[in-house]
């Protein structure tokens, strides 16, 4: 009995060794074990030394099935110049590949079903991509600032694609969402500014194209203007009811906008940044908006929403009625001079922000004026100080 005791004893080291957990390393890369039974690991550093060149990922290892990759597993090892990841990986864990600049190519396994949040972000010489039918999910931010990307090839099967996944990508120029896709962010494309046009399989039953522009199936919300796309002049189309948040963010080939008589929500930001941006122009018989020598207000004429970014003006007398200020007049440079009515009772913060040239502003006597945001006039820098009326609250 004794002896089968220490016999027993004598295995529990091996038993030990192989338990869920326990890490070892093989060819230059480290794992930790994640099952038993099946026997799976996932890849979770490089050993001693970042590899370069071509990194090629086994599928198995000392009899284990490598099913993931971890959470900063090759960070910053900007040697590596592509990536070969096996069908036996089935998810690549959040900025799994962060940082790898030298990187021009990856091919990813017909296993994997989830691209992780960051997984690739800033792989700046990232030059092509193929999504795989199996994946279902494209992450948070996980190709951001993939600055050389220029062919991305979503396949059907994907479901999700999160905010900002492929932001900053400036080599795209167009992109094709297909029928699968249930989720997609309306920041997914952001600031990719050579984007000329963003195709919707027709069989998707969710999102809907026209002219390159992206819809929501029924054409009720308009999610995104591709940021380099060649008009100068657009007219949302009637039957839309909600502009999305930043929907035309950074379209600083535009000029003009025409808002049908169906919009009833302009949501915030929907127009930043749009540097080219002379006029907006509202359907008279819209019932939410109003717009008069091409500044946007809501229809009573109480809140000044938007003052085009490149309005060809330099001064502005807001007209009298106006109660609030919204974040209208941020980056409008040329604008030096603008006069605020004693109708005025509230300035947003960041009202102003960053009016470079703006010099003078003049609040009218008998001032309502009651409340206004932490620094309105942020990164006005010629501006002259602003004399507030008395008892007037800064909001914080």
């Amino acid at each position: 009995m004794k002896k089968l005791f220490f016999f027993m004893m004598a295995l529990l080291p091996v038993v030990a060794w192989a338990a869920v957990g326990d890490e070892f390393a093989a060819d230059g890369l480290k794992y930790k074990v994640t099952s038993e039974s099946p026997k799976t690991v996932e890849l979770t550093r490089f050993d001693k030394e970042r590899p370069k060149g071509t990194l090629t990922i086994p599928a198995t290892v000392n009899g284990y099935s490598v099913t993931s990759i971890g959470t900063y597993a090759f960070k910053g090892c900007d040697g590596i110049t592509s990536v070969e990841i096996p069908g036996s990986v089935t998810s690549i864990g959040t900025y799994a590949f962060c940082y790898c600049y030298g990187l021009t190519s990856v091919t990813i396994g017909n296993g994997v079903s989830s691209i992780g949040d960051y997984a690739f972000f800033s792989c700046t010489h990232l030059a092509s991509l193929t999504v795989p039918a199996n994946v279902r999910t494209i992450g948070v931010a996980a190709f951001v600032a993939c600055y050389d990307l220029k062919s991305v090839t979503i396949t059907a099967g994907v479901t999700s694609i999160g905010e900002q996944a492929f932001a900053k990508c400036n080599s795209l120029v167009s992109v094709n969402i297909p029928e699968s896709v249930t989720s997609l962010h309306p920041m997914a494309f952001k600031e990719c500014t050579n984007l000329e046009s963003i195709t919707v399989a027709q069989g998707n039953e969710h999102y809907k194209s026209v002219d390159g522009v992206l819809f929501d199936k029924g054409m009720t919300t308009l999610i995104r203007y591709p940021e380099n796309k060649k008009l100068t002049n657009y007219a949302i189309p009637v039957g839309v009811t909600k502009i999305d948040t930043m929907a035309f963010h950074s379209c600083s080939g535009l000029q003009a906008v025409t808002i049908p008589a169906s919009v009833t929500t302009i949501s915030r930001y929907a127009f930043s940044i749009c540097k080219g941006m002379e006029s907006f122009t509202v359907d008279a018989g819209n019932k939410y908006y109003k717009s008069v020598d091409g500044v946007l207000f809501d229809k009573g004429m109480t809140t000044l929403i938007l003052y085009p970014e490149n309005k060809k003006s330099t001064s502005y007398t807001i007209p009298s009625g106006v109660t609030t200020i919204k974040e209208a007049f941020i980056r409008c440079p040329g604008l030096t001079t603008v006069t605020i009515p004693a109708s005025v009772t509230r300035i947003d913060n960041l009202a102003f922000a960053s009016c470079a040239d703006l010099e003078t502003v003049s609040i009218a006597k008998g001032s309502k004026l009651k409340s206004v945001g932490s620094d309105p006039f942020y990164r006005c820098e010629k501006l002259a100080p602003v004399v507030y009326p008395p008892g007037v609250e800064v909001v914080r």
